[in-house]
């Protein structure tokens, strides 16, 4: 679990909230006796806050850390929408809440793009994954673009640090959760 403080995350969290009641209408479709898959619930997300290009599901644990898996690895949708209940005019630290403008949404999707294109910028295979070869060729050259004191080192633990899941590939899900929580 991470304590993302992320403004990106804020953005996300004040959607959840203002898009709480379209949520929970779909989310009841959906689920199953109250719960719901990871996978149904990144498409409820993505439908809902219009969305499509974000990795929902890697970031479940962000957005609700503290939320409802039964063994079947289901999610208690009423749990995870709970820590979502303010009251109309505060946001989650209990803060006069402004509504949600299209200039921070233009941002928040803007900086997916970003990520994205550079994801595609470093998988020069073109097969969805970057691995470490590709990882070092398109650092060493954004390194030759920056300043001495802004280089990327230690190229091999960075490159671990993305890989989550330790393929010794990174996709586009662990690329694009790395670099929206740091």
């Amino acid at each position: 679990k991470k304590d993302v403080k992320d403004p990106y995350f804020e953005i996300l969290k004040s959607l959840i909230t203002s898009q709480k009641e379209e949520l929970e209408h779909m989310f009841k479709e959906k689920a199953t006796n109250g719960k719901i898959t990871p996978e149904a619930w990144a498409a409820v997300m993505s439908h809902v806050l219009e969305l499509p290009n974000i990795p929902w599901v890697v970031l479940l644990p962000s957005l609700a850390p503290d939320h409802d898996v039964n063994p079947d690895n289901c999610i208690d949708w009423k749990v995870f929408l709970e820590q979502y209940a303010l009251s109309p005019n505060t946001d989650h630290r209990g803060r006069t809440k402004k509504r949600m403008g299209s200039v921070e949404m233009e941002l928040l999707k803007a900086h997916h793009e970003m990520l994205n294109t550079v994801f595609h910028f470093l998988d020069t295979s073109g097969n969805g994954t970057i691995d470490y070869p590709e990882f070092k060729a398109g650092i060493k050259m954004l390194n030759k673009r920056l300043p001495e004191n802004r280089k990327l080192k230690d190229l091999k633990k960075l490159f671990q640090q993305i890989d989550v899941d330790g393929s010794g590939e990174i996709d586009v899900d662990e690329f694009s959760n790395f670099f929206m929580v740091m």
